[in-house]
């Protein structure tokens, strides 16, 4: 397919046989695209936004087991620490504010597009701003409002944060750049 990569993301769109799998909140709102946790076998994939990571884009690649994939880079995300926490700090404020006070981070990772280390470090910098409590059940996280002890943590959980936000960002820029077979694996 030629063209520029709106045009080809049209064209991929109208594909049943084409996944399309892109993360990030400009992402959600599309119907047509999935997440990590929305993945099911098809003969083509179309990545159309910069995955977080090698380990993200090569699992999704396992499952979706494609025969065509097709690199695209829409959508680009701002991995600054600001951005991150006040994406996080919204869909835990609307949580918060639901019935259901759960969460699956596996799931929020792919909403977020971001590795699933990167969404744990972001709660416990939300739990050491003591305005959550996170408790862990089998994988699972059960959040309320406010924190019961002070912490001191904060320092060395936002350290920890923004080196992983830097690994993402260096691996989308990589993804923008690289040669597709050795992205891939080939």
């Amino acid at each position: 397919m030629a063209g520029n990569q709106e045009q080809v993301l049209v064209e991929l769109s109208g594909d049943g046989s084409c996944l399309l799998w892109c993360e990030g909140l400009e992402c959600s709102a599309q119907t047509d695209f999935r997440n990590r946790s929305q993945l099911e076998e098809r003969k083509k994939m179309a990545v159309i936004s910069p995955p977080p990571g090698y380990s993200v884009l090569n699992n999704v690649l396992d499952v979706v087991k494609p025969m065509d994939v097709f690199l695209l880079n829409l959508f680009k995300q701002d991995d600054s620490l600001g951005v991150f926490l006040k994406n996080l700090g919204g869909i835990l404020k609307h949580i918060l504010n639901s019935e259901n006070h759960n969460i699956n981070a596996e799931e929020l990772a792919g909403r977020l597009g971001y590795q699933f280390e990167t969404i744990i470090s972001g709660l416990k910098w939300w739990q050491a701003k003591e305005e959550i409590t996170l408790q862990e059940r089998s994988g699972q996280f059960r959040i309320t409002k406010g924190r019961k002890t002070p912490s001191n943590d904060l320092q060395a959980i936002t350290n920890r944060l923004q080196t992983e936000l830097r690994e993402t960002a260096a691996f989308r820029s990589y993804y923008g750049r690289a040669d597709p077979v050795s992205l891939l694996r080939l």
